[in-house]
C-alpha cells in the first residue's frame, strides 16, 4: 500500500498531467501505452505475464482473485474499461502549466482522466485481489474517439437493432491552375467550387435517403488559400458519413460523387 494516501493520488495526479501534455491520436498511444506498462508493473506490482496487449497500442490487465475457498458470489469475472487516445485538434487552455505541447492533439475529451484513474484503480484492487471474484480485468483501449454516445453517468442503454451507426470518413480535393484575384475570369477557382458543393451536399440525405432509414454527412473541414490576392490551387473539404446499412452509404456515396462530377467546371 501506498505510504500515505495524499501521495498516491499526488502522484496520480502528476501522472495524468503529464499524459495531457503528451496526448496521442486513436492507435497511436504507444507511449501512454509504455507510461501505463511501467507503472502497474513497478507500481502496482502486477506480474508483466498478466499485462498484455490489445487493439495494438492498449493493454488488458489481469488481476487473479482466488480460485479455492468458499465462493460467496457467482460472479466469476468483473472487467473495468477506460479510454487513451486524445482528439485531433489544438488545445486553447494557454493558462495551463500542463497543456498539450503535441501540435493539433488534445486531451480535451478526459481520456488522460480515465487512464490515470484505471492505473490507480489496477493499483488498488491489486492489493485487494484476495477479495475479488477469480478473475478481474481492467482494460485501457484505444481509439475511442471514433465513436460516442451521449448518455447520463450511471445509465447502462440497451435496445434492439443497431446501437451505434457506421461511420466513415471522406476527403474531397478540389484543384484547379490558380490565378490571381483580380483576373478570376483566367482560370478555375476551387473555393467556389467547394462553396457549391458544400451546399449540394447539404440536400443529398434529405432528397435521396428514404424517410424509414438514416444518414447523416457532415462537412468539418474547409481547407484553402494562403493570401488574400491570389485564388488557390488546391481546397479540401473533409467530414464523415454516419449510417446504419450499407446500401444507405452507397446511395450517400454515389450522390456525392455525382455533386463532385457537376462541379468540376466551376
Amino acid at each position: 500500500m501506498p505510504a500515505s494516501f495524499n501521495a498516491f493520488f499526488a502522484a496520480l495526479a502528476s501522472i495524468r498531467q503529464h499524459l495531457h501534455q503528451h496526448p496521442e491520436l486513436s492507435f497511436h498511444e504507444f507511449k501512454t501505452q509504455a507510461l501505463v506498462r511501467d507503472y502497474l508493473v513497478h507500481e502496482a506490482h502486477i506480474p508483466t505475464e498478466h499485462i498484455h496487449d490489445c487493439a495494438t497500442t492498449g493493454l488488458v490487465v489481469d488481476i487473479v482473485g482466488p480460485t479455492e475457498g468458499d465462493k460467496t458470489s457467482p460472479v466469476t469475472c468483473i472487467a473495468f474499461r477506460g479510454d487513451m487516445d486524445a482528439l485531433p485538434m489544438t488545445e486553447a487552455n494557454p493558462h495551463l502549466s500542463y497543456a498539450s505541447q503535441a501540435p493539433q492533439v488534445a486531451h480535451m475529451c478526459g481520456h488522460d482522466g480515465h487512464t490515470m484513474t484505471l492505473m490507480g484503480f489496477a493499483y488498488l484492487v491489486n492489493q485487494r485481489r484476495h477479495l475479488l471474484p477469480p478473475h478481474s480485468v481492467v482494460r485501457l483501449l484505444p481509439a475511442e474517439e471514433y465513436h460516442n454516445v451521449p448518455f447520463p453517468l450511471g445509465t447502462v442503454g440497451v435496445k434492439p437493432g443497431a446501437m451505434m451507426s457506421h461511420s466513415s470518413r471522406f476527403t474531397i480535393r478540389i484543384s484547379g491552375p490558380g490565378g490571381h484575384g483580380s483576373a478570376p475570369h483566367e482560370t478555375k477557382d476551387p473555393i467556389v467550387a467547394a462553396g457549391q458543393l458544400i451546399v449540394a451536399m447539404q440536400s443529398i440525405v434529405s432528397r435521396n435517403v428514404n424517410a424509414h432509414d438514416s444518414a447523416i454527412v457532415s462537412i468539418t473541414q474547409v481547407h484553402g488559400g494562403e493570401a488574400d490576392n491570389v485564388i488557390p490551387s488546391v481546397v479540401t473539404l473533409s467530414g464523415r458519413l454516419h449510417d446504419f446499412a450499407p446500401a444507405v452509404a452507397a446511395t450517400v456515396q454515389e450522390r456525392t460523387n455525382r455533386a463532385i462530377a457537376r462541379n468540376k467546371t466551376v
